[in-house]
């Protein structure tokens, strides 16, 4: 931002002890660095900020809505995680993150809603991340009452993973 401004009110402002506020690169990249130093709570603030300047980064959406996650802040990640979905609809992922957030919320409409997309998508990829899709895909299905499809995704689940405890 600073080099958009003109020279004399850079000077003014320097004057007066005041600074132009940091841009969008100055920010993305402090909060890159707060979250792999594990300061979380400094990473939110500062990819909050970021995204602000820039509202469809979806690198800062996606680090926002997991350091949320991560946190138990299930109220902020659910909206990161639905936004970065309505800008990337494809992006199963997304759309899974979004369904656990909301699952967790206990908003099982929503989280019904991310899920089956996620489910449509024909999500594998990464393993671990899609078997939390399927298994709360089934778990959200059953509060639901969507009893007989929450066994199919259930018995499609074991046959790829075996009957882990979680899944029985």
């Amino acid at each position: 931002m600073r080099g958009t401004l003109p020279a004399f009110l850079i000077s003014a402002m320097s004057l007066c002890g005041q600074t132009a506020p940091p841009s969008f690169t100055t920010l993305s990249r402090q909060a890159d660095r707060a979250r792999d130093a594990r300061q979380l709570e400094q990473a939110l603030t500062l990819y909050q900020r970021a995204l602000k300047l820039k509202p469809d980064w979806d690198e800062g959406l996606w680090n926002l809505g997991s350091i949320a996650y991560d946190l138990d802040r299930y109220s902020e990640c659910a909206p990161a995680f639905r936004r970065l979905a309505g800008l990337k609809p494809d992006s199963a992922p997304a759309w899974t993150m979004s369904g656990l957030c909301e699952y967790k919320l206990r908003r099982y409409d929503a989280a019904l809603e991310s899920l089956s997309h996620a489910e449509s998508l024909k999500f594998e990829e990464p393993a671990e991340l899609a078997r939390a899709a399927w298994l709360h895909l089934a778990l959200v299905l059953t509060k639901t009452g969507g009893f007989e499809r929450a066994i199919a995704v259930l018995t499609e689940l074991t046959r790829k993973d075996k009957k882990s405890s979680e899944i029985v």
